[in-house]
């Protein structure tokens, strides 16, 4: 049988960065989000914006990004919205910017560390994949 497309809205990746641990040292944070896919040309494009200086942060995020896996918030109470205050929120973590445009570029160069969570429609009602692009890392949930 030869390759076959898969087709969906969206890949799930974890978000990796390095952060200070309590009690002093450094932890790695994860959040597993939800990236839109794109092509060849589209990427070619964010790139040629972000390295030109004509693309925010922010911006980027928002054209990336469809949703995210449960990050809470203790300030708020409770876990922390996909929405443009939420992406804000994140953005402002030290190191998480970082971590998203490295999970979005090895996403987009196919690099491994795709979830096989593919199956799941979005919460914003997208559609789900038909079959899992990939295999889940040892030890991380579905």
């Amino acid at each position: 049988m030869g390759y076959v497309i898969k087709k969906g809205a969206g890949v799930w990746r974890p978000v990796r960065w390095d952060e200070a641990a309590d009690g002093g040292g450094v932890e790695t944070a994860e959040l597993n989000v939800k990236f839109r896919r794109v092509g060849v040309e589209e990427a070619a494009e964010l790139n040629r914006r972000a390295a030109a200086g004509d693309l925010s942060m922010a911006d980027f995020f928002a054209a990336v990004a469809l949703d995210w896996e449960n990050p809470i918030d203790p300030n708020a109470g409770g876990e922390l919205r996909f929405s443009a205050d939420g992406r804000a929120a994140m953005l402002d973590v030290p190191g998480f910017p970082a971590g998203l445009e490295l999970a979005f570029w090895q996403m987009v160069a196919g690099q491994a560390d795709d979830r096989a969570g593919n199956l799941k429609a979005s919460a914003a009602g997208g559609p789900a994949a038909a079959e899992p692009t990939a295999d889940p890392p040892p030890g991380k949930p579905i």
